[in-house]
């Protein structure tokens, strides 16, 4: 796995071909690795992540330290694993754990830092769709085919092809009867058909796609 840095300081999208990575103004790709076939609209970060091809970020999103799978689109002005802070310390400031000399002119010394576990990572699943605005809180799981409405606060784990909105996101409904949500998580059709023999599923018909896939898969 080839860790990437790229930055687009260009005031037009500018398209990497090796990469297969299209860096809207003023994007970046810090310490992190995308598969390709992606695209990062302007002005959004992507910092100490791994992200599976055919996807895309929208614009001023910032994602840190997350795992991303196949197929899935993140909106607009989205915060995605940001590092928390502590609630039941004497403060919440980062200055009992982190050296601040650097930001802030004055630190504590590092031997009088409290450890603060920081390193959780944030996973999104395969064909997971997360709304604008969406926040994603640190350590947080998004299952496989998940929908995250708009403006919504995911506090929680949220299981595979769920919908979930609110602050803080909650489950108000799966996308399809339970015998099809078990079928599709049976197919992984992400990892199971290649980009360019999706061409000819009946996407808009849920049962009829099941069944062109299975016997796609059947042939291979």
């Amino acid at each position: 796995m080839k860790i990437q840095d790229l930055t687009n300081n260009d005031l037009s999208s500018r398209k990497y071909e090796n990469e297969k990575i299209v860096l809207g103004p003023n994007a970046e790709i810090i310490n992190s690795f995308i598969e390709g076939y992606y695209s990062i609209d302007a002005w959004s970060s992507v910092r100490h992540s791994s992200i599976k091809k055919h996807g895309g970020i929208g614009a001023f999103t910032y994602v840190s330290g997350c795992d991303i799978g196949k197929y899935s689109s993140i909106s607009a002005r989205c915060c995605i694993g940001r590092s928390n802070h502590p609630s039941n310390w004497l403060s919440t400031s980062e200055f009992q754990f982190r050296n601040s000399h650097d930001s802030r002119f004055e630190s504590l010394e590092d031997e009088d830092l409290k450890k603060w576990d920081s390193t959780k990572r944030t996973t999104i699943g395969n064909d997971v769709w997360i709304g604008d605005s969406a926040v994603i809180l640190k350590g947080t799981k998004i299952g496989d085919g998940c929908i995250v409405g708009a403006g919504s606060i995911v506090t929680k784990d949220l299981e595979s092809y769920s919908i979930a909105v609110g602050n803080p996101a909650k489950k108000i409904k799966y996308r399809f009867s339970q015998s099809i949500c078990e079928k599709l998580k049976e197919l992984r059709w992400w990892d199971n058909i290649e980009f360019k023999n999706l061409a000819g599923i009946e996407f808009d018909n849920i049962e009829k796609a099941i069944d062109q896939i299975e016997n796609l898969i059947r042939k291979t």
